[in-house]
């Protein structure tokens, strides 16, 4: 066409040397082929540019298209992440419960029985929690006592760590307001849902927030993701203990409902519910009274 149109041209432009009715036969017939040949070419490359919008259009659509079968395999992952945490939280809520119950008819004291309950469930809340191999992760049961200057403090009596050595060399009281199990004893006392939840201990708010004496930067910076519970007893919420759970991974507890990780703040309330049946172990212990309970009666009241 574009070779049409030239000589078209070519023709038109010789009609300036033809004379007469046919130099202007000539001009007319060049100018026409010249102008049908433009408006052919310029029709194909209109076409041109919708076929290249079309497939531009197509690629668009393609991306976005993949881009969705993407989602949809991410969001079908962490549905079967969460489902298996949920499985092995279920685990973790049944061996913790066993371990009450056994407490209960052996007349076990709440210190043996509380260690008892993080040994056997220790596994099934790793998994409940996402636990990594890499992490340093500590899961401690503290209770309310008094000190022989009368000063109440929250006293470790189970923990379970990833090291062993560490958790053998034993952890720290808290005073009301002390530490991450200190603020979150004090805000439980006036607000029943005043646990204490850090996804990034490294904050600036942190540091003045949650005091600590004599602070060991080199300890602390295992702590790097908290948890802190509160165990309340009673109809009146009274605080009878703390569980506090740490990883030295940010990011490990947060508030955040949206998330799949809020599963792992949901564990460890888990083992602050059941843990309040220390309670009556310890209760128990104090009468010398040997009391039973069922699975049964210990959903039915938690349900």
């Amino acid at each position: 066409m574009v070779g049409i149109g030239v000589l078209g041209a070519l023709i038109a432009a010789l009609s300036k040397v033809v004379e007469g009715a046919p130099g202007n036969i000539m001009a007319i017939v060049g100018g026409a082929v010249a102008a049908i040949a433009g408006l052919i070419v310029a029709s194909l490359d209109y076409k041109k540019l919708e076929i290249g919008r079309e497939a531009q259009d197509a690629h668009t659509l393609a991306d976005q298209s993949l881009a969705i079968v993407e989602e949809r395999e991410q969001a079908l992952e962490a549905a079967g992440a969460l489902d298996l945490k949920r499985r092995e939280r279920l685990l973790a809520i049944e061996q913790m419960v066993e371990s009450i119950e056994a407490g209960l008819i052996q007349s076990a004291d709440a210190k043996a029985t509380a260690e008892s309950l993080l040994r056997r469930a220790i596994s099934a809340i790793r998994k409940a929690v996402d636990y990594q191999a890499p992490d340093f992760f500590t899961v401690s049961i503290f209770q309310r006592m008094k000190c022989e200057n009368g000063e109440e403090m929250m006293c470790r009596i189970a923990a379970q760590w990833t090291d062993p050595e560490k958790a053998a060399a034993g952890g720290r009281n808290w005073g009301l307001g002390q530490g991450y199990t200190g603020v979150a004893w004090n805000n439980a006392k006036v607000n029943p849902a005043g646990d204490v939840i850090e996804a990034d201990t490294t904050m600036e708010h942190c540091r003045t927030q949650y005091p600590v004496e004599h602070a060991d930067p080199t300890r602390e910076a295992l702590y790097r993701s908290v948890a802190s519970i509160p165990i309340l007893v009673g109809g009146t919420n009274e605080v009878w203990g703390v569980v506090t759970a740490t990883s030295d991974r940010s990011g490990v507890f947060k508030r955040d409902d949206s998330k799949i990780t809020v599963q792992n703040v949901d564990m460890i309330r888990d083992i602050a519910h059941i843990s309040a049946l220390l309670a009556g172990l310890a209760v128990a212990e104090k009468s010398g009274q040997t009391v039973t309970s069922t699975k049964a009666g210990w959903f039915s009241r938690n349900k």
